[in-house]
């Protein structure tokens, strides 16, 4: 945040003769145009996880009943951390199989193995106990379980309430800078001709890939969220 800021005051004092010019060009056309930068940092007040089960078997029940003891391990599993029954998802079973290849290495019609697959999905908002249950998970390996981990992903419910407070920072921010650059030129900063939104970037905190497309990174607990507002005056 720091370093952001202390780029854009540098960019703002290095360009200054350019901004003069520009201010000089835009005063012709009686019209500024200036953006405004609202940020803030904001934390995951949600998450959800998804751990995949598998099992493998030379016939079809064997590989159920592989599969179903596993799942119920890590059902139990993620329940004995803390999650509700009611916020456990369980998909269905995917199946697929395996031919078994003759002497000559040649595929044959013969079924050798069955693989199934059933996903566990949970939703939290303790974000840190999805976090842990993520990176623990695949301790059921030591027990038997074939058990595959995916990256959480953490959300923010607060979304709305947020882009208003960064859009009302945003346009104070673009006020001053268009105060700024009128004042410097010896003009006087008239009526608000128009305003206008930029995309909503929320990013890991630290990051400074805001790509003003409208990101959203959900790999990460505390991230940063940005808007840009855009204002057009009337210069007197």
């Amino acid at each position: 945040m720091f370093l952001l800021g202390a780029a854009l005051a540098f960019g703002v004092i290095a360009a200054s003769g350019e901004i003069a010019g520009a201010v000089r060009s835009m005063r012709q056309a009686n019209v500024i145009r200036v953006k405004g930068v609202g940020m803030a940092p904001v934390v995951a007040d949600q998450a959800w996880w998804t751990g995949t089960v598998t099992a493998r078997a030379g016939s079809l029940p064997d590989a159920f009943q592989k599969l179903d003891a596993s799942t119920t391990a890590l059902r139990g599993f993620v329940v004995e951390q803390g999650i509700a029954q009611a916020d456990i998802e369980v998909d269905s079973v995917r199946t697929s199989t395996e031919n078994r290849r003759d002497a000559e290495g040649n595929l044959t019609n013969e079924i050798e193995v069955y693989t199934l697959r059933r996903s566990v999905t949970i939703w939290s908002k303790d974000v840190r106990l999805v976090e842990r249950i993520a990176m623990r998970s695949t301790d059921l390996i030591r027990e038997g379980h074939e058990v595959g981990s995916a990256s959480p992903r953490y959300l923010v419910s607060t979304i709305e309430s947020l882009k208003l407070e960064l859009i009302d920072q945003g346009t104070t921010n673009a006020r001053e800078r268009a105060n700024l650059l009128v004042d410097g030129s010896g003009g006087r900063l008239g009526r608000l001709v128009s305003a206008s939104q930029g995309a909503f970037d929320i990013v890991c905190a630290g990051s400074a890939e805001f790509d003003g497309n409208g990101s959203y990174d959900t790999s990460c607990i505390n991230k940063e969220a940005r808007v840009v507002v855009t204002l057009e005056y009337a210069v007197e």
